[in-house]
C-alpha cells in the first residue's frame, strides 16, 4: 500500500481523538497556533485493526500532552510520542487533510499562554522578594562591618579586610539595583 498523503513534517499535539465503529479520527494541532500559516491536520484510519487499543493509547497521549510524530511504515501509519510510545495503525484505508484551526484549539492556546504568563509573574514576584531580602541582608552586614571597622585603624590588617568586605558588599548591592 502506498502512502495516501503526507503527514505534517513536525511533531504535533493531539487535539482530538475519537473512535466510531472501526474508524479512528485524530486531529493534530501545531505547537503554536498563533502563526499565520498554522493549520490543524485531521486524520482517519478506516476499518482499523485493534481500534480500541489504539484509541485508548492515543487518548492517554493526548491527556499527557505528548508531542506526536506521524509517519508511514509499510502501508501502516505510525504515531510516535516523545516518551517512546508508538502506536501502529493497520487499517483498510486512511484519509487526511490540513484544515483550519477551531475555536477550542485557539481557546486552549490562550489558556496555555495565560498559565505561562501567571507562572512567569509568580516567579518574578518570588524572585523580587528574594532579591529584596538579599539586599536587606547585605545592607545589614555592611552596617555591622562599618561598626567593626570603626574600632580599627584603616591601615591595620583588620581595617583593610573590613574595608575590602564593605566595598565588595557595596558592589553586590549595586548589581542587585541595576
Amino acid at each position: 500500500m502506498s502512502e495516501p498523503f503526507s503527514f505534517p513534517p513536525d511533531a504535533q499535539y493531539l487535539s482530538e481523538v475519537s473512535l466510531r465503529d472501526e474508524t479512528l479520527s485524530v486531529r493534530f494541532k501545531p505547537e503554536s497556533v498563533l502563526e499565520p500559516e498554522a493549520r490543524a491536520f485531521e486524520f482517519q484510519a478506516h476499518s482499523l485493526s485493534a481500534a480500541q487499543e489504539a484509541h485508548l493509547l492515543l487518548t492517554q497521549l493526548r491527556a499527557d500532552n505528548e508531542y506526536i510524530y506521524a509517519s508511514w511504515y509499510h502501508g501502516s501509519a505510525v504515531l510516535s510520542a516523545e516518551d517512546g510510545t508508538e502506536v501502529l495503525l493497520k487499517a483498510a484505508s486512511f484519509s487526511g487533510e490540513f484544515v483550519e484551526l477551531n475555536a477550542a484549539e485557539f481557546r486552549e492556546a490562550l489558556n496555555l499562554s495565560n498559565r505561562i504568563y501567571i507562572d512567569a509573574h509568580e516567579y518574578g514576584r518570588r524572585t523580587t522578594g528574594k532579591l529584596n531580602r538579599i539586599k536587606e541582608l547585605l545592607l545589614e552586614q555592611s552596617r555591622r562591618l562599618s561598626v567593626k571597622a570603626g574600632s580599627h585603624e584603616l591601615e591595620s590588617t583588620a581595617g583593610v579586610l573590613y574595608a575590602q568586605n564593605i566595598q565588595f558588599l557595596s558592589r553586590l548591592l549595586n548589581e542587585i539595583e541595576s
